[in-house]
């Protein structure tokens, strides 16, 4: 399978995106690890919306999410963050809803994780759009009847391997990014 067309932008006067980029490169993440998540691979060719599905990290963990709502900032210095439909850029969004599907088994995704494994419920949450990392094209997810996802081997869940075995780095940079850790 082939690398995804997704291409690091450097916008100019974008500080969310600054910020973005500053906790990952203080971290040291590869520039191979970096390119995907600089900018979530989202674009105007390929934005974000809901009923996407992404990579997230939550809690020193990486799980596939998918995108049930998106939140931007208004205008201004006081401005209230508002429901969005979509965005061709991660650092516009200023928090997203997902639901979380853990890693189970090779390529296998469960829709309940082992922390509501005794309640049988789903996992539901509203995170940071630093932590979104990459937008998935629909083509390499597949949904199961049990409500569970299978990701296509290939790029994409190389890029899963890969983000998993740099989950202390990407934990330091988010703290970075938010050093009060809320």
């Amino acid at each position: 399978m082939s690398e995804p067309s997704c291409e690091f932008r450097f916008p100019q006067y974008d500080f969310t995106f600054l910020r973005h980029l500053k906790a990952h490169q203080r971290e040291s993440i590869t520039p191979s690890a970096f390119r995907p998540i600089s900018e979530a691979c989202i674009t105007a060719l390929r934005p974000l919306q809901a009923d996407d599905f992404g990579f997230v990290f939550i809690d020193g963990k990486l799980y596939t999410g998918l995108v049930i709502t998106l939140h931007s900032k208004t205008a201004g210095k006081y401005g209230k963050h508002a429901a969005v439909t979509d965005s061709s850029s991660i650092a516009v969004i200023s928090y997203l809803g997902v639901q979380v599907f853990e890693n189970t088994t090779a390529n296998h995704f469960s829709a309940t994780l082992q922390a509501t494994v005794p309640l049988d419920t789903r996992y539901y949450q509203h995170i940071f759009s630093i932590q979104f990392l990459l937008v998935l094209p629909s083509s390499v997810i597949t949904i199961q009847r049990n409500g569970g996802l299978v990701m296509e081997n290939g790029y994409h869940m190389n890029i899963f391997r890969d983000l998993i075995s740099k989950a202390n780095k990407l934990k330091a940079a988010l703290k970075v990014f938010n050093p009060r850790g809320g």
